[in-house]
């Protein structure tokens, strides 16, 4: 990675007449961060989800309130219609995708209590919501066992979608010259092998100009991340990582600015099959641009945070995603995610549809 870490600071930008309170949290936060000055010459855009689970339980697979019923009525496009639009503006959209994608169920892991599988092709799913590409980091992969996961990558890779995953499956993107590895971790495996994680993310400093982390990890429905999960988030960052988002808690969590770099603890769901119930509405879409020179060295990268309502019936999961119009719901969004961040995230300003952080930059001493 041709970019240095210790000189990163920032200089925050908020919009004229918006109440602004000095605390000693952006205090802190203006010593490591810094409003970008100056246009880089390549911009990479990259858009983020939370969970996704395309497809059900076997003994609900054939109810009409499951994702493959809804499937079977509404069409592939259905699920990602809302936010289509906008993934079609980025260079790459990525998601966590939490379910197997396979024809046979013959090693479905009873074991197990939740075991997940869309068939085959459920991948245009995928194809239909603009998503290039997905982690395959996480507990419901191996929910069919290896042919499981075996069929998912194959019928994703058919399908031209990327994925990653753990220390062997690293993906990247290129455009202008300029290179960014994705990299997928579910913590059971990285405390398993963390030397081999950090190790990974050491030597990609040297084939690509930023790396993605992608984290699975956390407390299911716990509204504040855990001692455990911010020690992970800090580890890959130390090692690497120019960016962290994670998922698994189901629910939004906090942000938080380390060594210059942005961890999104949890995004929530998304198209999520695993419930036909809403246990939690709320979720966002992270989409980030990342700046280089133009020689490839990373500058700067700034958020967008759009937030959503998994499912556009309160009670009962309809699996389609939706935008929050109104403001006074898309801060209660934003309040979930600012209870457990020492960012002062209530400070921002809604505008498109959108909370735009200031910009994070990258300065070469």
């Amino acid at each position: 990675m041709k970019s240095l870490r210790k000189n990163s600071v920032w200089r925050s930008s908020w919009k004229a007449g918006v109440p602004m309170r000095i605390t000693v949290t952006l205090l802190a936060l203006s010593q490591c961060l810094l409003y970008a000055t100056a246009q880089a010459e390549t911009l990479v855009t990259l858009s983020f989800v939370g969970d996704c689970t395309l497809g059900s339980e076997e003994r609900y697979r054939k109810e009409d309130f499951s994702l493959n019923s809804y499937r079977e009525r509404l069409g592939d496009a259905y699920f990602f219609k809302n936010a289509r639009m906008l993934f079609q503006q980025d260079d790459w959209t990525i998601v966590n995708l939490e379910s197997v994608l396979s024809d046979s169920d013959a090693n479905m892991v009873r074991s197990k209590t939740y075991c997940f599988r869309g068939p085959a092709s459920f991948v245009n799913i995928l194809k239909e919501g603009d998503v290039e590409a997905v982690s395959l980091a996480n507990n419901h992969s191996i929910d069919y066992g290896r042919r499981g996961i075996a069929d998912t990558k194959a019928t994703l890779a058919a399908a031209g979608i990327r994925y990653f995953g753990g220390v062997d499956e690293v993906a990247f993107l290129e455009k202008n010259g300029v290179r960014i590895a994705f990299v997928g971790i579910w913590e059971r495996q990285y405390w398993a092998s963390f030397r081999l994680f950090q190790n990974l993310l050491r030597s990609l400093r040297d084939e690509a100009d930023a790396v993605v982390c992608s984290l699975h990890f956390g407390t299911e429905y716990a509204q504040k991340h855990t001692i455990k999960q911010r020690k992970m988030a800090r580890e890959v960052v130390a090692a690497g990582a120019d960016l962290v988002i994670g998922h698994h808690p189901h629910v939004l969590q906090g942000l938080e600015v380390y060594q210059g770099r942005l961890i999104l603890y949890s995004l929530g769901n998304f198209v999520f099959g695993g419930n036909a119930s809403v246990k939690s509405r709320y979720t966002m879409i992270v989409q980030a641009d990342l700046y280089f020179d133009d020689q490839g060295n990373y500058q700067s990268q700034q958020l967008r945070l759009y937030p959503c309502y998994i499912s556009g019936d309160a009670e009962t999961n309809n699996y389609q995603p939706v935008f929050i119009q109104d403001e006074e719901e898309a801060r209660a969004a934003l309040a979930l995610m600012a209870y457990d961040s020492e960012f002062p995230l209530l400070e921002l300003p809604l505008e498109d549809g959108c909370f735009s952080l200031p910009v994070v930059e990258e300065k070469d001493s």
